[in-house]
């Protein structure tokens, strides 16, 4: 796209803008060029649909088709270890999001549809893999300090964490000696 900025004195400055128009891509070419970052904004090609959906099972079916083949080769990129555990879970979180926000007023087939890309498994997924990424970060804190000879009991009220943990961090330190 082009846009024209016009200043105060009346001259116009052009400037070219690329632009990414995302009903020009398919689903099947969204996976083909690894534009995985798009898929959330996907539901948009559907839009239109939703509120025939409400009364039309079959075109209902239809929209849960679509989104079960999203989720299946989201599945399929991660056992073949192009993608890992998070970012299928994060594409698949921030799917929900926007489909959700979409299908506000349409509750069947968001119910429907939300089924199928496993939105409450999702948020157990995802606070479980950032639960992991925190717990990680304070044993390698907890460590470190160790290392650096702050006491349990200091290291406690450092990080406010339990005596069994640093201790569980201790004894881990003596096993991989």
């Amino acid at each position: 796209m082009t846009i024209e900025i016009r200043t105060s004195d009346g001259q116009s400055i052009r400037h070219r803008i690329p632009v990414m128009k995302l009903n020009c891509y398919g689903m099947d070419e969204l996976f083909e060029k690894k534009l995985w970052f798009l898929l959330p904004f996907h539901g948009f090609c559907y839009e239109q649909s939703f509120l025939k959906s409400e009364t039309d099972q079959s075109l209902r079916e239809r929209l849960t088709g679509i989104f079960r083949e999203i989720r299946r080769r989201l599945d399929e990129l991660c056992s073949s270890g192009q993608i890992d555990e998070c970012q299928k879970y994060r594409i698949i979180f921030s799917i929900n999001m926007v489909l959700q926000k979409l299908m506000e007023k349409y509750p069947k087939t968001r119910k429907e549809v939300l089924d199928v890309m496993g939105g409450k498994v999702v948020e157990c997924e995802v606070d479980w893999i950032l639960q992991r990424g925190i717990e990680q970060g304070r044993s390698q804190m907890i460590e470190n300090l160790l290392n650096n000879k702050i006491t349990p009991v200091e290291i406690v009220a450092l990080c406010g964490c339990e005596i069994q943990e640093v201790e569980n961090v201790q004894k881990k330190m003596l096993v991989n000696i």
